[in-house]
Order: structure tokens, then C-alpha cells, then sequence
């Protein structure tokens, strides 16, 4: 995994001409250009009320639904959006800064090892249908998809980033879009409240643990840098951690024999841990929800 910096205060020249990522339609196919552009028009109609967070949710479904061959053009676009915001005269994020989150698509192929070895361990016939050239008639996409819910959707989304993002909830320093191996992150520079001391939804209103109180305002900024130096500081560890973790020689016997099922495992409980742990960490309403162990299975 890498982390660049395409556009910050302490930079000379905007770089994202260092966007270079593959095409979406690698993954599942995306929603449709109509459902993008209903869903940009029911956000606009709540942008135009004054809400925040639909102006933050829009940076999400630019990104999402813009073409492979102006994905640049939209981050740019969207850098300058949020930099150019104003509430009563005055910038809302005047130390913005955009970065880039990249994974090699070598990290998804070696992580996709174990599953299929699974499948031809546990389907002989299948080899047969290989050796016989049926196999190739085949359309299942999830052909060898034993870990695609799991490991395969946090390496192609965002799963591994949340604990970061959320970090300081219930405050909010970054949004994110996300694209197939690839996030961008604007930090905003600042903290902002994420949630509302009032219920916004008619399920919140159920029996729950509430917070003993509600979230202020923040009292302990730091400099937009530092919170750039977080990213790159995580994602480095990230990277340190996918070394390991994708290395099939690290998943063997005593006789140097591969162990898919093992390397699965272990695949399996690092996504199922990051998961759990933002899922706590945005747990803010149940005061409960936030001390259940985030330990993996």
C-alpha cells in the first residue's frame, strides 16, 4: 500500500496527475449513471437546506460514480469544492489537503491464493472440468470467491482505514471516496462534530445505553500536517502488515508445505478485527456497543 499527497497548504504545485488507478469496472458492476445521477440530485436538495454532511456525502457519490478517464478531474474538482467552502463569509476548510491511498493489485491476487487452492481441495471434480477445458465456460464469478465477502471486499474497499478515520469519533477530521484499489482522503484540517446531540432517525429513540454526555467542540486542534503524517504513518504500517500477511512462506508447516486453510484464517480474522474495531468506534449512541471486545474470532 502507498499514501501521496496530491494537494496540501505546504505544497507548491497540486499533483493530482498522480492519480492512477485501475478501471472500476474490474470489480462488480457499478450502479448506473441514472442511479448516480438521482442519488446527486436528492443530495443537492438537502445541500441546498444547509446540511453539512449531505455536502460531505456528495464527495463520496462524485467519486464513486465518475468515469475511469476523469477520476483526476473529479478529485480536483472536489478539492477545490471543499476548499472553496464558506459558512457566513469565512473558509470552512481553509487547511485542506488531498492524498491518494493505493494498493498493488499484486496484494489482491496473492491474497485470492489460498481461496484457490480451497476450491481445488475441495472440489476434485473440478480439476477435471480444468483438464477438460470446461471450467472456462464457466460465468461464476465467485469461481474461487471462498474469502470475496471477507478479506477480498477490505482489500478492495476501505475496511483496513476506518479505525483511522474514526479515530476521534464522535468528532471527524477527513472524508473519503472510494474507488476500486484505491481512496482518496481529504483532510479537512480541522475537527468537526460528527453526529448531533438529538436523535435523527425514529431507531434511535429505542432502549439503548446512551453517552453520558454529548460531544462538544474541539478543544485540541492540530495542525493539518499532523493529521496528513497520520495517514502516511498508517498506511505505512498497513503496507509492513501486508507484507507479512500476504506472504504465502509465511503460512507453512514444519516441512515447508503451504496451508491455505491457515493462511485463510488468518486473512479472514485481520479484515473481521478492523471491521469490529470502527464498528465500535462508531458505536457513539450505545455507550454499551463501545466497550463489546473488538478482538477477532
Amino acid at each position: 500500500m502507498e499514501a501521496k499527497t496530491l494537494a496540501a497548504p505546504w505544497l507548491r504545485d497540486e499533483r493530482f496527475d498522480l492519480i492512477d488507478l485501475p478501471p472500476q469496472d474490474l470489480e462488480s458492476p457499478a450502479a448506473t449513471e441514472e442511479a448516480f445521477d438521482e442519488e446527486r440530485r436528492s443530495v443537492d436538495e438537502r445541500i441546498r437546506r444547509g446540511d453539512l454532511a449531505a455536502a460531505l456525502y456528495r464527495v463520496q457519490v462524485d467519486l464513486s460514480g465518475a468515469k475511469d478517464d476523469n477520476v483526476s478531474e473529479t478529485v480536483s474538482s472536489t478539492y477545490q469544492y471543499l476548499k472553496q467552502a464558506t459558512v457566513d463569509g469565512d473558509k470552512l476548510f481553509p487547511d485542506l489537503s488531498a492524498h491518494l491511498v493505493s494498493v498493488d493489485v499484486r496484494l489482491y491476487t496473492r491474497s485470492k491464493l489460498p481461496a484457490i487452492l480451497l476450491r481445488l481441495d475441495q472440489d476434485p471434480l473440478f480439476i477435471d472440468d480444468i483438464r477438460s477445458g470446461r471450467a472456462g465456460q464457466s460465468t461464476d464469478s465467485l469461481m474461487f470467491g471462498s474469502n470475496s465477502d471477507l478479506f477480498g471486499s477490505g482489500v478492495l474497499t476501505d475496511t483496513f482505514l476506518g479505525p483511522l478515520f474514526a479515530c476521534r469519533s464522535p468528532l471527524l477530521w477527513a472524508v473519503h471516496g472510494q474507488r476500486l484499489l484505491g481512496t482518496v482522503v481529504f483532510n479537512l484540517g480541522k475537527m468537526i462534530p460528527g453526529v448531533t446531540p438529538h436523535p435523527v432517525e425514529p431507531l434511535q429513540l429505542l432502549p439503548r445505553t446512551a453517552p453520558i454526555s454529548w460531544p462538544g467542540t474541539a478543544n485540541n486542534e492540530l495542525p493539518s500536517q499532523r493529521w496528513a503524517d497520520a495517514i502516511d504513518w498508517w498506511v505505512l504500517k498497513l503496507d509492513q502488515m501486508f507484507a507479512c500477511l500476504s506472504d504465502p512462506s509465511n503460512f507453512s508447516d514444519a516441512n515447508g508445505s503451504y496451508l491455505p486453510y491457515h493462511h485463510q484464517n488468518w486473512l479472514m480474522n485481520i479484515q473481521e478485527l478492523f471491521s469490529r474495531v470502527t464498528s465500535t468506534m462508531l458505536s457513539w449512541r450505545d455507550a454499551y456497543a463501545t466497550r463489546i471486545s473488538p478482538s477477532a474470532p
